[in-house]
């Protein structure tokens, strides 16, 4: 008999059972695919190292700005996924240890619920089974892309983000559906590979759920780097053909249009992986796809809960962590706060990367406050000048009344690090005041952020 049995083994299922093991409680941690799940494996790790490639290739090409005399042979594409599976392999082994460290026991298998207290696991290597009983259970198994039956993937022509990973070469060209975090990245990491791209997306902008002014921006620079975006396109069907594939699109006038590629990546989002789960005999209720959970992560049974991406947006590995925290704290009946969602930093890896958090300056207007807001260039940041890397901005947005800090977004290198002070400031109450009376070490990107909330006040000297 276990105290808490964990049903995936990704950022949130492996801090549950860390977590719980820790305070006490005698847990096992069931994994289908491999510890670290999608994310470790096929997604955020091996996106972000590939990536980290990319943007070595684009340090090299610009070397002699620096007045380094170096040459751009190419890139060995089967040297990089080998680091990249080294990165993968050697976090693999890192959580492999904690799992033991930490006396959780691990149960290599598919799992289902399987009446109270209780989850079958089936081993898909020996198509064994055996039963786990439990006090309490946390499903945590992820999300996969969204399926639509006109895209199915087959790995070679059409693919899923998880392909992208896999790959044992460069396509010369990719038609992309979808301008969302993974479209983007995408793009930024083919385009650096030399591989013609093109964004396909069906709203008004790419990054649509960025502030505006960020997707805008954004959409400027992507094209810069010779990427195609056709926003607003409504795509037909995917014609596989010998030589690669055919996308038949409406444009935002409404023409019909087509563009070839090798390959097309169908990167439309993600949903919940709720199947075979054996919900509705556990009664374990669902909305919109996502399994119903309230602020302790609780879901309509009784002694189950669920956390990350299954349970719905945002679907962030750092979300499925804080989430995982707050369920097993529960369970074990300590005081805990729930996750407060508008306060969990969004992070894109594109090239500029991408970052945010809170309100965007149209969702701030949307609930009639009277809001402020300042910006502040890369442009004119000492540290982005002499890295050469000045493209992008940082937006931030206050309560006029109140001072409160309601959302920041970045666009421009490095803010995926830099927004990690946003959400202190925002987690600790801080005003804008206060952010901008910190001093900020000279020089740095992080002056920009200063810069931005003494523009909100008209108050910035170096404008």
């Amino acid at each position: 008999m276990f105290d808490l049995t964990v049903i995936g083994g990704g950022p949130g299922g492996y801090t549950a059972a860390f977590k719980a093991s820790r305070l006490g409680m005698k847990v096992a941690l069931v994994e289908a695919f491999k510890i670290g799940g999608v994310c470790l494996q096929a997604g955020c790790i091996p996106y972000k190292a590939l990536l980290e490639s990319a943007r070595v290739s684009g340090l090299v090409r610009n070397a002699g700005e620096f007045g380094v005399d170096a040459s751009m042979n190419g890139i060995d594409f089967s040297r990089m996924m080998s680091r990249k599976n080294k990165v993968v392999e050697r976090l693999e082994k890192g959580l492999a240890f904690l799992v033991e460290n930490n006396k959780v026991a691990y149960f290599d298998g598919l799992a289902s619920l399987a009446g109270l207290g209780k989850v079958r696991v089936k081993n898909l290597k020996n198509r064994e089974e055996q039963t786990i009983e439990t006090k309490d259970i946390i499903i945590a198994t992820g999300s996969k892309p969204k399926f639509i039956q006109a895209f199915a993937a087959d790995g070679k022509k059409i693919l899923y983000s998880d392909h992208i990973v896999a790959l044992a070469e460069a396509p010369a060209s990719i038609a992309i559906l979808g301008g969302g975090p993974i479209g983007v990245e995408t793009a930024t990491l083919m385009r650096a590979l030399g591989s013609s791209v093109v964004i396909l997306e069906a709203a008004p902008r790419i990054m649509i759920n960025e502030d505006e002014e960020i997707s805008f921006e954004l959409k400027k620079q992507l094209e810069k780097k010779g990427i195609t975006i056709e926003v607003e396109a409504k795509v037909a069907e995917a014609d596989k053909k010998d030589t690669g594939v055919t996308v038949d699109y409406t444009d935002s006038g409404g023409d019909r249009r087509s563009v070839d590629a090798d390959c097309l990546l169908v990167a439309i989002g993600r949903e919940g992986l709720t199947n075979g789960l054996g919900l509705e005999t556990a009664g374990v209720g669902t909305e919109h796809g996502y399994i119903k959970v309230n602020v302790s992560m609780r879901t309509t049974a009784s002694d189950i809960y669920a956390i990350g991406d299954v349970a719905g947006p945002p679907l962030l590995a750092h979300k499925a962590s804080a989430e995982a925290i707050v369920a097993v704290e529960t369970i074990a009946g300590r005081d805990t706060a729930p996750v407060d969602m508008l306060k969990i930093p969004h992070c894109t890896y594109c090239e500029p990367q991408v970052a945010s958090i809170g309100l965007t300056e149209a969702q701030a207007a949307g609930e009639q406050r009277k809001i402020k807001t300042g910006r502040f260039s890369f442009k004119i940041n000492g540290k982005a000048l002499c890295e050469s890397d000045e493209i992008g901005f940082i937006k931030i947005i206050a309560d006029k009344d109140t001072d409160e800090i309601l959302g920041v977004h970045m666009i421009g290198g490095e803010v995926t690090e830099l927004i990690q002070e946003c959400a202190e400031a925002m987690y600790a109450e801080s005003t804008l005041e206060e952010l901008k009376m910190a001093v900020h070490a000279h020089p740095t990107r992080s002056e920009a952020l200063k810069e931005a909330a003494l523009d909100a006040d008209g108050e910035s000297v170096m404008k």
